[in-house]
């Protein structure tokens, strides 16, 4: 069973992309959830 969501998230200014998926990552594993994959990150910015 899989579980796919989609969903904008601002990176801090000053942070990086990589700063926020660990972030993210150990906010999930806080709150009980087992990794068993990897997230996928597509970061575009528009101006």
């Amino acid at each position: 069973m899989g579980v796919t969501v989609l969903q904008q998230y601002p990176v801090p200014e000053n942070k990086t992309g990589t700063y926020v998926i660990e972030l993210l990552t150990k906010r999930i594993l806080a709150l009980g959830a087992t990794q068993q994959g990897q997230f996928l990150v597509d970061c575009e910015s528009y101006l």
